[in-house]
């Protein structure tokens, strides 16, 4: 007989926001927080307002919102993120953004997630 491996699913749900963002539940150190996926995005983004130590400004650094709007970057994090039962150290740019956490596509491949719409859910393998 061959055992069936099973991966880890989480479902996506609408943001509560006015936007059309897709949100799923994780944690960051330990602690709850509404992750919006940004498949456009290439880099994962944490709110500047939950960071708790001393940032370190990175002087120049920029970055253009899905908006269009310019947004200077505060500094650079690692963080532990947990999704489900699959954790992992991710780096994040620390600015002011409306999301609570944003994972861009540099965290898609690492933690070889796989969204579906059609059946509102992610898949880590």
């Amino acid at each position: 007989m061959i055992p069936k491996f099973t991966t880890p699913r989480v479902g996506i749900t609408q943001s509560k926001r006015s936007n059309s963002s897709l949100t799923i539940d994780g944690k960051i150190q330990g602690c709850n927080y509404i992750i919006t996926l940004d498949t456009g995005a290439s880099h994962s983004i944490f709110n500047s307002t939950i960071v708790k130590e001393k940032l370190d400004p990175l002087v120049g650094a920029w970055f253009r919102t899905a908006t269009g709007d310019e947004a200077a970057i505060k500094d650079k994090i690692m963080r532990n993120i947990s999704i489900s039962d699959v954790s992992m150290k991710h780096e994040f740019l620390v600015a002011d953004v409306m999301d609570e956490v944003i994972l861009g596509d540099g965290f898609y491949g690492r933690a070889r997630l796989r969204i579906r719409y059609e059946k509102a859910s992610v898949t880590i393998r």
